[in-house]
């Protein structure tokens, strides 16, 4: 999987518009419709349910336009288990 090169080059910051709503992909492979973000505390921080809420309005909008979403939260990204499966998850997009 790591040497396959199309995981090697997605595209950064990522921007898909869907009618009126506008969101930022931190990773994407357009050709898959999959969208990765990254869900770090501090983007959240002082930002309350609204923009949780927004979040999940938004991949509802994503998913029913036929875009595959994963959110990873930032502090899994420091666990290689954890990593593990959301990479296992991702490779199946690619099968």
């Amino acid at each position: 999987m790591e040497s396959d090169p199309i995981y090697l080059d997605p595209h950064l910051q990522y921007q898909v518009t869907i009618s009126n709503m506008t969101t930022i992909a931190d990773f994407a492979y357009p050709d898959k419709k999959l969208l990765i973000y990254i869900d770090g505390y501090t983007y959240h921080k002082g930002k309350g349910q609204g923009k949780i809420d927004l979040d999940r309005r938004q991949e509802l909008i994503l998913r029913a336009s036929g875009y595959e979403v994963i959110r990873i939260g930032a502090k899994d990204l420091d666990d290689d288990e954890i990593m593990e499966l959301y990479l296992k998850s991702i490779s199946k997009i690619f099968d």
